[in-house]
């Protein structure tokens, strides 16, 4: 790709109005095929970048939602429409990105998974004559299948099937041979056509991962000044769109009483603030990390400072003595955070971002994130066990606690999925539709309070659907066995009716 040129023939100047039109020669989506873009303006090079990125984190947030194969045509079917690209425009947008992940494992990683599948639903779109077009370009190791001797064989094995196959060495379509969906013999896999966009989308991933490493090399070399104008950019996004919401509050739709706080947290909170309020509630001490975490979570869930004060008054002096609790100043750090001591500032709640990649607890710390900093053996443990269901509270907190709601085997499989390969945050998304079927929360929480306020909605929400439920069936009740009207006769005094 050209170096951003210093006047280049579109700076200085709107943009000229560009046709918007799909890709038009998808079988180039290897992108080593691709021409280099010309030279462009920063401000464009700015925006296609941006672009690019809001595309691939809107499919990071439908990947909660949906499995691959789900989440595929859901992309190609909605998003595509809404994103299109020019060729020019995609090359640029890409490798401008490749320049932004490639430092970090972590984000190398999430580049190749949503561009993996970007590429898999815009192949999706494409017939079997371009899908082979594709294998053609890029000299892929899978051979179409020509010999009779062979076609009969698969015939035989596929139930006389005979869409078109591709013969490829097994160790590239591992995941197929693992499901029992193609043949092998003498180290080959016969894939079925229909089977070809998981055979492309393992050369894509293998060919983008090697680029990343080439791309990483290629950016180390770079002069100061090209890191400078180039680099300072593109790092300053990826920063941006992973930490936009550590300093965003959520405003609280009311107030919460301080002697509801622990049921509210056995309810509605996420594990996060959970394991701080157990700990809180059972040790009555909290470390530093904790007190900060959990404190301006409960003010910004609508908690008063009066009301906090006397909360952990309550909590810390249960072990402590309040000599300790005077020494140690905590009232004036719950002071500071509500803006009433020390620069007057009123502290907002930690987001999502801050909490996972902020100071990792120790032993005797409860705070962080429980999907990104618990051991797999105890999270597994954690979310086996029986929570209370947020459909069942009823107006006192303490007749809800036998109705209980426990997260699937394959529900829990899933969350752990993704707290192994890093997307934390939508571990807690999974984990919070297991604990709340059928809510309308698509989007990933990006801090504690936004999934308070979610749990508090879906309640309010089943109450409501179960309130008119109820009004239906009384009215159905109605109808079929309707009440006789009386008729009353007035009798005069001095006569008959």
């Amino acid at each position: 790709m050209h170096a951003l040129g210093k006047k280049s023939k579109l700076q200085g100047g709107a943009e000229p109005e560009k046709k918007r039109v799909k890709i038009t020669k998808p079988y180039c989506l290897f992108y080593k095929h691709r021409p280099q873009p010309e030279m462009t303006n920063v401000e464009r090079f700015e925006t296609l970048s941006l672009r690019r990125l809001q595309l691939l984190a809107r499919i990071y947030q439908l990947d909660a939602k949906y499995n691959q194969r789900d989440l595929i045509e859901k992309v190609a079917k909605d998003l595509l429409p809404e994103w299109e690209f020019t060729d020019e425009e995609d090359t640029l947008s890409h490798y401008a990105l490749r320049l932004a992940m490639c430092e970090s494992e972590r984000w190398r990683s999430w580049f190749l998974q949503y561009e993996k599948i970007l590429f898999l639903a815009r192949m999706r779109a494409l017939g079997p004559a371009d899908q082979k077009k594709v294998l053609a370009m890029n000299d892929l190791s899978a051979q179409e299948v020509t010999a009779p001797e062979e076609k009969q064989m698969l015939a035989e094995a596929f139930d006389g099937e005979d869409s078109g196959w591709y013969k490829t060495p097994w160790t590239l379509v591992h995941n197929l041979v693992e499901k029992r969906l193609v043949v092998v013999q003498k180290g080959k896999a016969f894939v079925p056509q229909r089977q070809l966009l998981d055979v492309l989308a393992t050369f894509y991933r293998a060919e983008l991962a090697k680029q990343l490493n080439f791309t990483r090399s290629a950016r180390a070399k770079l002069v100061p000044t090209e890191k400078d104008r180039v680099l300072a950019f593109l790092d300053q996004a990826v920063e941006t769109f992973t930490m936009k919401s550590q300093t965003q509050d959520v405003t609280s739709t009311g107030s919460i009483d301080r002697n509801q706080i622990h049921a509210l947290a056995d309810i509605h909170m996420p594990l996060c603030m959970q394991s701080l309020d157990h700990h809180l509630h059972n040790d009555h001490h909290l470390k530093f990390q904790g007190r900060w975490q959990y404190g301006t979570f409960l003010k910004a869930i609508g908690l008063s400072m009066e009301d906090a004060l006397e909360f952990w008054k309550t909590e810390m002096t249960a072990k402590a003595s309040p000599e300790t609790w005077n020494k140690c100043r905590y009232a004036y750090n719950i002071r500071h955070y509500y803006g009433k001591e020390g620069k007057r500032t009123s502290y907002t709640s930690l987001g999502c971002p801050k909490i996972i990649l902020g100071p990792t607890p120790n032993a005797e710390s409860k705070h962080g994130c429980p999907f990104r900093h618990m051991d797999e053996r105890e999270l597994r443990a954690v979310l086996n066990k029986p929570h209370i269901n947020p459909a069942k509270v009823g107006e006192k907190f303490d007749v809800v606690m036998t109705n209980r709601i426990t997260v699937s085997s394959d529900e829990v499989e899933d969350i752990l999925k993704k707290s192994r390969t890093g997307f934390w945050q939508a571990a807690c998304h999974a984990h919070f539709h297991a604990l709340h079927p059928g809510a309308r929360e698509e989007s990933l929480f990006n801090s504690p309070a936004q999934f308070f306020h979610a749990s508090r909605r879906y309640t309010e929400d089943v109450k409501e659907q179960q309130k008119k439920a109820a009004e239906a069936a009384e009215e159905a009740k109605r109808a079929e066995h309707p009440v006789a009207q009386t008729t009353t006769t007035y009798i005069s005094a001095g006569g008959t009716a």
